[in-house]
């Protein structure tokens, strides 16, 4: 058999090779000279082929010519320039589209909608139909007219063994994500707008594509996927890059892998297919699809009751990885972050004007705070927060950290305090250290009762109790997301001791996500944006955990998050870098954007225009959950249930005189007519309870 070809389709000028490149460069640039340079023994017997308009064909021959290792790397002797490249325009000339030949690569000028003149060409010079032939197209296709692409895939599936391999783009959430959008302008305004992924936006579209043109088999993965098998890219060989240069876009870096996909279609004479057969093995789950619509498929269930209405607003200071503050019950800051020109130390405020003022706002964290970005405001009550690097002068910290994680715990109470787990600290380097910070102790490195977890950042976690809470998701050194959650509990004991246990859950499809953000609202406990394994579907960028899903199955946590209807009056934010607050009934979610890599300079337009939307929780009379009911006897009865944080209803208990003697009018004069309470009207053995303002105080009585 002849030497194997491997056939570049669209090359362009040597895909980085430039006249102003030095040797050394241009011998690790370019997918040939990458190849031969790197893999040299592994390349006997392979012809390399460079097809594009004979213009650049001509061009990269000249770069060719001009460095003496190049020619070295693709076997140009001195008899092959004397002979058949002096003077070197001569074979364009006589019209032939051999630009350059050699002992290893051939450059052919030809335009790739000629598929026939193609063909021709390519048997004449190396008698491709009876090799094993590899063609690939990075990149380079999906500029063409969609008919010309699927008929370039075509006539190279005509040949009995051959392999292709294709780099696009493509749209897993449509045209109508943010990154989508700004990605198809990028390339509308250079004048090349991508025209094959409007017709093949998905991963199944395109398999679909080359099934279709008689390939048997085709593999396609997004690069985001491939990142994180680790077949595919070594753990050691992501720890050797975060050491060449320290890097932590990751949100961005996904957003971009998220919309880019290598495939790989084979064909072999060795497995024959009749067109009947070729149609039968299509599998049934790729539906041929050509809408721009979300397709991802749904993990949760989707909760009708409760809608999330999105109104979004100007914001005139673009910031993303700040932190949110709640000053007063109609204001909430957003302190620090990143903007236009670096990093932040002011703080921008939102009004709802709306809600009623009890107090005046809270002052700003003071401006000789220095500047900073992925750090954490956490309240231990209502007029005190600790800045974690810190805002109220406490001790510092242990160690220095960002894109950690922090929760209050004990809120309100004499044990009130700032518990946080993981992040990086200098050099880069990701823990799994556990502090909590008191204001009777300062800071304390919290020792677990048993188990661990692996070092993270960018994991999400919240209290649910005074002492209880949890934690999911966040990323390891290896750049990998983590797919565990657990449930924490402080335990304080004698000397000073804290302890923490931790219980892994399970059942969580959501647990792996990164730099989301955790909050409570009045519909439950919302999660926020971030990024996943996958690129997340609109329908699941708010999820709410309800307070019925912390129970145990087996001994360990089951959650199942359900996904609240979002309706947003504009284009879909960009749930990156972003701050989330509720206050009220309203969810305030500021900040955010990412750098689209070279598709945009600066954070992204759409996204840092919008980045303050308030959203009304509608429907929140139609949440009422089922609690508990529950007797008790004995005093560790009773600790039982505050261990678990988690609601009962404690039935049969003797609450002595406040039975008969708390009247309406009492309850007045002893808390005063501008106290928030809660009434309980008591009819039959379910209980309601509803908020209401004094003096319209009602209690009634049992019946």
């Amino acid at each position: 058999m002849d030497p194997n070809q491997a056939v570049d389709l669209g090359a362009g000028v040597a895909g980085g090779i430039s006249s102003s490149s030095s040797p050394a460069k241009a011998n690790r640039d370019g997918k040939v000279m990458d190849c031969l340079s790197r893999y040299l023994e592994d390349c006997t017997g392979v012809t390399f082929v460079d097809v594009d308009f004979p213009e650049l064909i001509s061009k990269k021959r000249d770069i060719i010519l001009e460095q003496s290792e190049l020619q070295s790397l693709i076997g140009l002797t001195e008899f092959d320039r004397q002979d058949g490249l002096e003077p070197p325009l001569q074979n364009t000339k006589d019209g032939s589209p051999i630009m350059i030949r050699s002992n290893r690569y051939v450059g052919v000028g030809c335009d790739l909608r000629d598929t026939t003149r193609l063909s021709n060409i390519l048997e004449e010079e190396s008698q491709i139909g009876s090799c094993l032939v590899l063609c690939s197209a990075e990149v380079s296709i999906t500029y063409m007219d969609v008919d010309a692409a699927d008929a370039l895939i075509t006539w190279a599936a005509q040949y009995d063994d051959v392999r292709f391999c294709m780099l696009e783009q493509l749209l897993p959430q449509g045209q109508e994500h943010p990154f989508a959008l700004k990605m198809m302008q990028h390339f509308v305004n250079l004048g090349t707008p991508l025209r094959c992924v409007q017709k093949y936006p998905l991963l199944q579209d395109q398999q679909m594509r080359f099934l279709r043109a008689g390939y048997h088999s085709v593999k396609a993965r997004t690069l985001w996927d491939l990142w994180q098998d680790q077949s595919a890219v070594a753990p050691d060989l992501r720890l050797h890059l975060n050491k060449v240069e320290p890097f932590d876009e990751w949100e961005e870096f996904v957003l971009f892998s998220s919309h880019y996909f290598i495939l790989e279609a084979k064909k072999s004479s060795a497995c024959p297919r009749s067109p009947e057969d070729q149609e039968a093995s299509i599998p049934k789950d790729l539906a041929f699809q050509h809408q721009s619509q979300v397709q991802g498929s749904r993990t949760v269930a989707v909760d009708d009751k409760t809608v999330l209405n999105v109104l979004s607003s100007q914001a005139k200071h673009r910031r993303k990885f700040g932190a949110m503050i709640p000053l007063s019950e109609q204001t909430i800051g957003l302190h620090g972050g990143i903007g236009d020109k670096g990093r932040l130390n002011t703080t921008i405020r939102y009004q709802d004007r709306g809600l009623e003022v009890k107090r005046d706002p809270l002052p700003d964290p003071p401006v000789d705070i220095e500047a900073r970005v992925c750090h954490t405001i956490t309240a231990l009550d209502d007029w005190t927060f600790l800045l974690a690097g810190q805002w109220k002068p406490v001790d510092k910290l242990p160690i220095p950290l960002y894109r950690h994680g922090a929760t209050s715990v004990g809120y309100g109470t004499v044990n009130a305090g700032v518990l946080i787990f993981g992040g990086k600290t200098t050099g880069g380097i990701v823990v799994n250290n556990w502090f909590l910070w008191r204001d009777a102790t300062g800071w304390k490195e919290v020792c677990l009762s048993s188990g661990g977890l692996l070092p993270r950042f960018g994991s999400t976690i919240v209290s649910t109790s005074a002492r209880c809470g949890i934690l999911l998701g966040g990323m390891t050194e290896h750049g990998v997301l983590c797919d565990e959650a657990c449930d924490w509990t402080v335990e304080y004991g004698e000397d000073a001791d804290i302890t923490l246990q931790l219980d892994y859950l399970k059942g969580l499809p959501i647990a792996p996500r990164f730099g989301a953000c955790l909050t409570w609202s009045p519909v439950g406990l919302l999660i926020v944006g971030g990024i996943a394994t996958s690129l997340i579907n609109l329908e699941e960028e708010i999820l709410r955990l309800s307070n019925k899903a912390f129970g145990k199955v087996n001994g360990l946590q089951v959650l199942e998050p359900t996904a609240i209807r979002t309706d947003f009056d504009g284009h879909r934010p960009l749930l990156i870098g972003h701050a989330v607050c509720a206050s009220g009934d309203t969810l305030l979610i500021a900040g955010g954007g990412a750098v689209c890599f070279s598709f945009a300079r600066e954070v992204h337009a759409e996204v840092a225009e919008r980045v303050s939307p308030k959203a009304q929780l509608k429907n929140i009379e139609n949440i009422a959950e089922a609690v508990q009911r529950v007797r008790i006897k004995f005093e560790a009865d009773f600790d039982q249930l505050t261990h678990e944080g988690r609601p009962f209803v404690i039935e049969g208990l003797d609450l002595g005189e406040c039975m008969t003697e708390w009247t309406v009018h009492e309850l007045i004069q002893k808390i005063g007519s501008d106290r928030l309470v809660r009434k309980l009207l008591k009819e039959s053995r379910d209980l309601e309870l509803t908020r209401t303002r004094s003096p319209s105080i009602k209690l009634r009585a049992a019946t």
